[in-house]
This record gives C-alpha cells, structure tokens and sequence, in this order.
C-alpha cells in the first residue's frame, strides 16, 4: 500500500518560486513507488484567518474550511512543509494553517524544506519548535535551499531538477525514511 505524502506550499505571494521546488519535490517522491505525492497549495486552499469558536486542543473546528484541512492532513501518511522565510521567519498563511489543527499533527512525520537567501533557516528552527509542540515526528536534518544563486531574471528557478540536484541526496534520506516510518501507537 502506498504512503500519501502531502506537500504544503507555504507561501501564497504573487511571483513565488514555491511550486517550482514542489515540482522538484513530486518528481523525487515519484521515484519511490511506495510514495504517493499529494499538493496543498495554500494559495488554493485559502483558509481564512482562525477565526474557530474553540482552540483545536479543546475541540476541532466546526467550519467547513477546517474540517476540509483537517481531513487533508489527517488522510496524509508524512507531510513535507514547504516554507518560504520572511523577515526571519515563515509567512503567515503556514502560521494559520499549522494552527487550525491540533491533533492531526500528533505523530505525523512531517519534514521541512525550506528557501530563501540563507536557506530558510530561521523558517524552519521555528517550524521545528513548533511540530516538536505538536507532537509530530520530524523528520531530520531539514533541507535549506540558497536561492540567490538559482533566481533568474524573472525571479523564478529556470530548471529546478538541475539546480536543486545537490539536495537529491538530503530528499532521498527523508523519503526512506518517510517510507519506512512506523507510527508509535498512542
């Protein structure tokens, strides 16, 4: 049986790269048969601002918006969180989506990819506190991507199957791992 594994695109603005680099992401999942990729396009999705009338710790959200996340998340098997940094941390759209839910999270292996002119670093040792809280299994060492040197002049990635090659091997060690993974029974 095949492991779903759902990609969150983490940034919504006009002009991102974010599908490019999922791109990369489905075409190295697609070389491990026990792995299915599934995208959530946080652009696409639009979840309003939180706005539930109780934290996901006391009760899951009653909208229809949240209970759509909820089941994508929950339907998932390992979940790759795709994360831009702005301003030395993660937009805010992945803030609000990470937020809606509580124990969807818990146990599920998740790993972080992310982007920017250092790597997206900061990005992901904030997304790392905040799965360890959840009570996800991550998935370690992250992937950093510098993408100074791999913008073109139209602020996208020319061929992210070559320019993103030198993480092939860090992406191959989290889909055994994703593949492999046994979750702890509670």
């Amino acid at each position: 049986m095949s492991k779903r594994v759902g990609i969150i695109l983490g940034s919504t603005r006009q002009g991102r790269i974010s599908p490019a680099i999922a791109n990369w992401l489905e075409t190295n999942i697609a070389k491990h048969p026990g792995l299915i990729a599934e995208r959530f396009d946080l652009a696409e999705i639009n979840l309003p601002l939180f706005n539930e009338p109780t934290i996901p710790s006391v009760a899951p959200g009653v909208s229809e918006e949240a209970k759509s996340w909820a089941a994508k998340i929950d339907n998932a098997d390992a979940i790759i969180v795709l994360t831009s940094e702005y301003n030395a941390g993660y937009p805010a759209p992945l803030k609000n989506a990470v937020d809606y839910l509580k124990g969807e999270w818990l146990n599920k292996p998740v790993f972080i990819v992310s982007y920017g002119f250092s790597g997206g670093s900061s990005a992901a040792h904030q997304l790392n506190e905040v799965f360890t809280r959840l009570g996800a299994a991550q998935i370690e060492p992250n992937i950093a991507i510098l993408i100074g040197d791999k913008i073109n002049s139209n602020g996208g990635i020319d061929d992210p199957q070559v320019s993103l090659a030198i993480h092939d091997a860090e992406l191959e060690i989290a889909l055994n791992t994703i593949e492999s993974f046994a979750p702890e029974v509670v």
